[in-house]
Order: structure tokens, then C-alpha cells, then sequence
């Protein structure tokens, strides 16, 4: 259970501070930010795992690149969000998202056949060098996160819309 809580909810307090940073920025930058960021890591962490000093940086690396896949969704719908509301949201929506994230990793690395993803084993099946995999893996790691995300904040949307339709006409 700590193997899955604390990467998620150190991902979730991440998140709130990477939030408040990309809301300064002009509004198209702000929204754009988490993909570029996250895309551009998953292309320097296999590099930089080469330098000796910044190798025990790697495993928050990959967890940056985690949270950059979380906030993608949620910087283009945070205005159908209530402002009061919008670091709960945030933050609960993180800690979900990376704990299926986690789960879901753990199932396909320890379940019956141990051969992981569909998109792992695609990429295994690829002739790719040993770099290319790693960037391809941290890109899929990205947009793993992202698309689990886009679920876990599109249900909560769901339940913000119903809630709002549900105080108007009560």
C-alpha cells in the first residue's frame, strides 16, 4: 500500500506546486507547458543517465515525467473546474491517477505472464538501440499517465457538472 500512496501523494503535492507555476504563465504557455516538458525529459533522462552526479536524480526525473502526463489534461480543462475548488481537484485527481498508474504497472509486471503492456512489448518487439528504447518507454510512461488522467479528471468533471445541475434546479 506505501509502494503505491507515497509516489502518489508526492506526485499530488508536485502537482499543485507545478500547477501554481504554469497558471502565472500567459495562458497558451500555461497550457502547453506540461506537454512540453514532459516530452522533452523523456528525451534528456536517458541521456543524462550517462552523467555520474545526476543519476541519483533519475527516479524523480521519471516522476516529473509522470506528473508532466497528469497535468496535460488538466491544464486544458481546468476552467470547466470551480476556482475554489481547483487544488482539491488537482491534488485528488493526481493522487488517483498515479496510484492506477502504479497499479496497473505492478499487474502487468507481476501478473500471469510478467510480459508487461501491450505498449512494452510492442516496443520490445522494435529494433531499437538501448537509447531509443528508454526514450520510447519514457514517452509511453508519459502518455500512460495522461490518458489515465484525462479518465480520472473527465469523471470528476462529470460529477462537477452534476452536482452544478443539481443545485440549480434543487
Amino acid at each position: 500500500m506505501l509502494i503505491v500512496l507515497l509516489p502518489a501523494i508526492f506526485i499530488g503535492v508536485l502537482s499543485l506546486g507545478f500547477y501554481h507555476v504554469f497558471a502565472k504563465a500567459q495562458h497558451v504557455t500555461g497550457k502547453l507547458a506540461p506537454i512540453l516538458i514532459g516530452l522533452l525529459l523523456a528525451v534528456l533522462v536517458p541521456v543524462l543517465s550517462f552523467v555520474p552526479l545526476i543519476r541519483p536524480v533519475l527516479p524523480v526525473l521519471n516522476l516529473v515525467i509522470i506528473l508532466m502526463g497528469v497535468l496535460t489534461p488538466f491544464m486544458l480543462i481546468r476552467s470547466h473546474f470551480p476556482d475554489q475548488h481547483l487544488s482539491k481537484i488537482l491534488f485528488s485527481g493526481s493522487v488517483i491517477t498515479v496510484a492506477l498508474l502504479l497499479v496497473y504497472g505492478f499487474a502487468t509486471a507481476f501478473g500471469d505472464e510478467g510480459t508487461g503492456s501491450p505498449a512494452i512489448q510492442l516496443l520490445t518487439s522494435l529494433p531499437l538501440p538501448e537509447m531509443g528504447f528508454l526514450i520510447m518507454s519514457l514517452i509511453i510512461l508519459y502518455l500512460e499517465a495522461a490518458l489515465i488522467s484525462v479518465v480520472v479528471f473527465g469523471v470528476i468533471l462529470v460529477v462537477v457538472i452534476a452536482f452544478r445541475r443539481e443545485v440549480q434546479s434543487g
